[in-house]
């Protein structure tokens, strides 16, 4: 219900192209998120969107921030690739690269996660060229004012576990599920720490 009203054709990061799946890089965000009776959707499809609506279904307000368009870039193409090479290994990496065709945007969403608690919206940009692992993050309130903008150093642990895969966020920290074969880690990432 709500995805129609934001999302002409709402769809997934992957489809068929002439029978090679199409696996899109640096997709766009798109989920809602419960928080204190409102329903947070972003929707970068509409830029530094976010509608907020009542549990009724009731549509409260929209927040729109202005952004700066991010070219993506070879560089960052080639480094998210070396990314997904070391997670799954070249071997690995080889054989669906084949069965798959990846694909770039020519620009950056406006951003590329966010989560809410202790009366924030956290939103995490994509990193910039250059910034060498550093990600921006803004703090909004509920109502999308900017509390504050902070850098904090994402690079080895996405590089490790990925920013869109098994994410829980709760009380200012990210906590992510890694595993293996024979073994589950549990990583803490303390958000409200960085300073």
């Amino acid at each position: 219900m709500f995805a129609n009203q934001l999302i002409p054709e709402f769809s997934g990061n992957q489809h068929k192209n002439k029978g090679k799946k199409v696996e899109i890089y640096h997709p766009h965000c798109r989920k809602g998120l419960l928080y204190k009776d409102k329903f947070f959707i972003g929707c970068t499809d509409r830029g530094f969107h976010f509608e907020v609506f009542d549990k009724t279904g009731r549509k409260l307000y929209s927040i729109d921030k202005e952004y700066k368009k991010v070219k993506v870039t070879a560089d960052m193409k080639k480094k998210e690739i070396e990314i997904y090479k070391k997670m799954a290994g070249i071997d690995m990496f080889s054989h669906y690269a084949k069965r798959v065709q990846l694909v770039f945007p020519e620009y950056n969403p406006a951003y590329q996660n966010f989560f809410i608690g202790n009366d924030k919206i956290y939103v995490f940009h994509y990193p910039k060229p250059g910034t060498n692992g550093w990600q921006k993050l803004s703090l909004l309130d509920l109502e999308g004012n900017l509390v504050s903008q902070k850098w904090i150093y994402m690079d080895s642990l996405f590089g490790k576990v990925g920013m869109e895969g098994y994410i829980c966020f709760s009380n200012g920290k990210l906590y992510f599920t890694i595993s293996g074969e024979d073994y589950t880690n549990i990583v803490k990432f303390d958000v409200d720490a960085v300073r």
